[in-house]
């Protein structure tokens, strides 16, 4: 598993335990510029959440570009009517930061998202940087189900969801 640099500082955040408390009621501060880093559904409800929690501006950075982008089409044109801004083709180097929490994020431009295989497999051109001022990252990547809770027996797809019948939703 790889970590990102600087992940441990004040004002990074997990989508999905963001998400979670914030459906639970329990009081999340956000402030400021907040980038989101991911380009899936978890991503952009993120960063619509985050906006209307407060949020001076947000911004969604994902390794993809246009049709490639996996969130759905409808979430990105509602994300965009909202004004969350959509960075396209970057991803995450290292967070930024110090003893109050974080200061930015350093992003590299994305030149690949699979090796030759077809297995995901991003690579960041370090040469090609940029720096963005933020006050938190909320880190919407990489992120699975946990069926451990399941009972044994469930087909899953390839796409780690669980497998239900098209006309009566039941599961295996």
């Amino acid at each position: 598993e790889v970590v990102l640099k600087g992940s441990d500082h004040n004002g990074v955040l997990w989508g999905l335990d963001f998400l979670c408390d914030v459906n639970l009621g329990r009081e999340v501060d956000v402030k400021g510029k907040v980038v989101v880093i991911g380009g899936g559904n978890v991503a952009v409800d993120v960063a619509m959440t985050a906006l209307r929690l407060g949020a001076d501006s947000v911004q969604i950075v994902c390794l993809e570009t246009g049709d490639d982008i996996p969130a759905h089409r409808e979430e990105i044109e509602q994300a965009l009517a909202e004004g969350v801004i959509i960075d396209q083709g970057w991803g995450p180097l290292k967070v930024l930061g110090g003893p109050g929490g974080v200061t930015g994020i350093e992003l590299g431009r994305c030149t690949r998202l699979t090796d030759k295989d077809g297995k995901f497999d991003p690579l960041l051109d370090e040469n090609d940087r940029k720096t963005l001022d933020m006050d938190m990252v909320i880190l919407a990547v990489g992120q699975a189900p946990d069926f451990s809770l399941l009972p044994g027996g469930l087909n899953i797809t390839g796409r780690g969801t669980v497998q239900v019948d098209p006309v009566t939703c039941e599961t295996s």
